[in-house]
């Protein structure tokens, strides 16, 4: 049985941003993509189980990037899983360009019922079916790392708000989770730092809905990191770090 599951992708002029590299929806949009494949191949997947039914959402994702691609280039995406629990699924990615890794990621993944909010448990004899790695994750405190932001004991911080736009909402009528980065890069920007982060960490919270309009994404220096929450309202839907 085949553990990982690979998807290649050429860099198209799409992909990249105003300094022809990668950009970072772009990143993880190929791992959403890749994740989808393995899923659907072992029918464990919406699409596979028909719209309505329950999804894997992702809650939790640390990356590492020694490089980003530049336009043209193949890279080779790849991902496993190293467990599942119950609701819980542990998936692992890595992307190549020739020999060289040039990103790792460990992340965890809900499955949940979005017509109930509650969340669904695979099966044992589904869970079965599917392979599982015996590699232990690239990050293993993933699931436990936490982020608070307190404005009151930070450097400096910066506030960038976002009109959010028609195709930002996917088939699940909730803001798909690469355009988080897409607000993250945008407040780098904005701020005038390095937007082609090394290390990403990102704690999703609450979905932001379709009939959600404008977004802030805060972002804060602390002693060793950029800490960033990605809201509106009172609503929180993100918190996280970078470095840069």
């Amino acid at each position: 049985m085949k553990i990982a599951e690979e998807h290649i992708h050429r860099v198209t002029y799409f992909d990249v941003d105003r300094k022809k590299r990668l950009k970072l929806s772009r990143w993880f949009a190929i791992f959403q993509e890749v994740a989808i494949q393995h899923a659907e191949k072992y029918n464990i997947g919406a699409v596979a189980n028909g719209y309505g039914t329950p999804i894997w959402v992702i809650n939790r994702l640390k990356c590492r990037f020694s490089k980003y691609p530049d336009y043209e280039d193949q890279i080779i995406a790849k991902t496993w899983s190293t467990g599942i629990k119950g609701f819980k699924g542990y998936r692992e990615f890595a992307a190549f360009l020739g020999d060289s890794c040039i990103a790792r990621a460990s992340s965890l993944w809900l499955r949940i019922d979005l017509a109930k909010k509650t969340f669904s448990k695979l099966s044992q004899d589904v869970i079965a079916q599917f392979p599982i790695s015996d590699e232990l994750p690239e990050f293993p405190d993933v699931e436990k790392t936490k982020i608070t932001i307190d404005l009151g004991k930070v450097k400096k911080s910066w506030s960038s708000i976002t009109m959010l736009r028609y195709d930002d909402v996917d088939s699940n009528q909730h803001v798909n989770n690469t355009v988080y980065f897409n607000l993250l890069q945008t407040a780098l920007q904005e701020a005038e730092l390095e937007i082609h982060p090394y290390e990403i960490f990102i704690h999703f919270q609450t979905e932001i809905n379709a009939s959600c309009h404008q977004i802030e994404t805060i972002l804060a220096e602390t002693e060793d990191r950029y800490v960033f929450q990605i809201k509106s309202g009172d609503s929180n839907h993100a918190v996280g770090y970078v470095l840069l």
